[in-house]
């Protein structure tokens, strides 16, 4: 059995999508939630989600300003 392949990002896909956030932070500190959302089709809230994750678990930090600040990963 196949399963079909659909658009949403399920709960299974979530460590596989905060891997890719950490690929593109390590690329671009600079990126915002937005843009981030942006790049994989979610939400922005999702974004912040994942981030939250990761921050949680000592993966990334923010260092800085909201505004100005920037993405380190850990």
């Amino acid at each position: 059995g196949t399963t079909p392949k659909t658009s949403s990002i399920t709960l299974s896909d979530g460590a596989k999508l905060r891997e890719i956030i950490l690929e593109l932070l390590a690329n671009d500190p600079y990126l915002s939630a937005t843009k981030i959302a942006v790049k994989l089709n979610i939400t922005r809230d999702g974004v912040r989600y994942h981030l939250q994750i990761l921050k949680k678990n000592k993966r990334i930090k923010f260092i800085g300003k909201p505004q100005s600040g920037k993405w380190k990963v850990l």
